[in-house]
């Protein structure tokens, strides 16, 4: 996809000028093509695919499918390739850099714990506003589980809903929640992002209680990830203009830094041996 589907959160920037729409089959090829020309050889430091842009899996089903086709083509096509000028590649002794430094042959670009998996199934990561989610079954997330679906990017941001409603992020926190329940039924792996400082001081005891709440009440474990995003005021953003009409003051850093360490420590897993890992989402990283 190009740009946001909803593109209309307070705290958001990124597709501000952008239009939505879905790529045709023959643009993602291209676009597809040219990521395997711009990276080279480098590319066998990558491991895996993430569609962007925002809300990549709310394109609807016989679509993505016609998409995800292009990449199994593509490996496809270079396989058959290697078969019909004879070329071949053998491995007679493990490599000192481990298994992932050696190449297939079918698809040089990429390290052999990706490029061993079947065509169809590379490992595919992505985003998805939770209240999409639904509009696909539970047999459709199989399916691209079966695709090579590995892990959906949720951004939660709270789970207190009077503050998502303030930061015009769509749907509510059951939203959240049946979303990962359905995600993980489906057997797939979600990385949950909850914004710390989001809402400032007005909202702060009311976005970490809720916050926390549905947090603990999803089904994550292992292979899951909760990312934990200190939250930065986009310059030129509605939120920094409501803020200043609300008198909503954000939070010293030292109040931030407080925050983020409730977030995480009132968490509880199901299955403490079996936890989801946490790790820090850091948003300035994504601006380029």
């Amino acid at each position: 996809t190009h740009g946001c589907s909803h593109n209309a959160c307070t705290f958001c920037t990124f597709y501000q000028d952008i239009p939505f729409r879905i790529k045709s089959p023959d643009e993602f090829r291209s676009h597809v093509a040219g990521v395997l020309d711009f990276f080279g050889p480098a590319l066998a430091m990558r491991r895996s695919i993430f569609l962007a842009d925002a809300n990549a899996l709310v394109v609807p089903m016989p679509r993505l499918l016609a998409l995800l086709d292009v990449i199994t083509d593509r490996k496809e096509g270079e396989t058959r390739d290697m078969r019909e000028t004879g070329a071949s590649a053998s491995v007679s002794e493990p490599s000192p850099l481990g298994p992932d430094a050696l190449p297939d042959p079918a698809f040089p670009h990429l390290p052999l714990a990706t490029c061993s998996l079947p065509p169809a199934t590379l490992p595919l990561f992505a985003f998805i506003d939770a209240f999409h989610v639904e509009r696909k079954s539970v047999a459709d997330w199989q399916e691209l589980r079966g695709r090579g679906l590995q892990r959906v990017y949720i951004g939660m941001e709270s789970g207190h809903d009077p503050l998502l409603r303030w930061l015009n992020k769509p749907g509510n926190a059951v939203d959240v929640l049946d979303a990962v329940q359905t995600l993980k039924t489906a057997g797939v792996a979600v990385s949950v992002i909850v914004m710390s400082g989001v809402g400032g001081a007005a909202f702060a005891d009311a976005h970490v209680r809720d916050s926390v709440a549905l947090l603990n009440a999803m089904p994550l474990g292992w292979g899951d990830l909760i990312y934990i995003s200190e939250f930065r005021q986009q310059p030129g953003s509605d939120y920094v203009r409501m803020a200043a009409q609300n008198d909503v003051r954000a939070l010293a850093p030292d109040e931030l830094h407080a925050q983020t360490q409730m977030l995480r420590n009132e968490y509880r897993a199901p299955d403490p041996n079996q936890p989801p890992q946490f790790s820090a989402y850091n948003i300035d990283e994504f601006i380029y």
